[in-house]
């Protein structure tokens, strides 16, 4: 417990002390992340991924941006942050594959101000709202390696507005949608999701 409190009072209050919109590493010098640029894969990713974001958001969407893969290294941390409303709303991180001493979590925060740990395995992917909620990994990167490859997308307001739907703006809340259908269907609503 006395750790537990360490880090809540050290590392995260530091790097909530930082927020910062679209910062991506607080890692400066050679312990930077490193971006492997495929775009090949990134095009079949972006494809691919498309339908099920737009199931799991309820929305049509249209492609923002792949970043793959980037490959974190020992000592590297991800300031808390938010992502683009432009084009970073409903977002997928595919996790590659890592060699750690000790997990290495990113931390999200709901809509409702709680704080989760997702540690992702090689091939799971995490599903979120990036341009809404907070995420980072502010405790240092203890390993050698951890590649993942991310993706964004954004609600596609032509298609919205031809089924008759408002057109899209950022305030709106995307879990709010997956909540209405949750309790037509009586299944639970998720904000933040796996998939593997």
């Amino acid at each position: 417990e006395a750790l537990a409190q360490k880090y809540d009072s050290e590392v995260r209050q530091k790097g909530l002390d930082m927020m910062n919109y679209e910062g991506m590493s607080s890692t400066a010098g050679p312990d930077r992340p490193k971006f492997y640029h495929q775009p090949e894969l990134n095009r079949r990713t972006l494809s691919t991924l498309q339908p099920i974001l737009e199931e799991w958001a309820g929305l049509p969407l249209k492609i923002g941006q792949a970043y793959g893969v980037r490959v974190y290294q020992n000592g590297s941390t991800l300031v808390c942050h938010v992502d683009r409303s432009e084009t970073h709303v409903i977002s997928a991180i595919v996790h590659v594959d890592h060699d750690l001493d000790e997990p290495w979590p990113l931390e999200i925060e709901d809509h409702e101000g709680n704080w989760h740990a997702v540690d992702l395995a090689p091939g799971e992917m995490c599903l979120y709202e990036s341009a809404k909620m907070y995420h980072a990994r502010m405790a240092p990167m203890r390993g050698r390696h951890y590649g993942s490859v991310f993706v964004h997308f954004y609600p596609d307001s032509e298609r919205l507005q031809a089924a008759g739907a408002p057109a899209w703006n950022w305030t709106m809340c995307v879990s709010g949608e997956r909540e209405r259908r949750a309790r037509a269907s009586s299944e639970p609503s998720l904000t933040l999701g796996r998939r593997s």
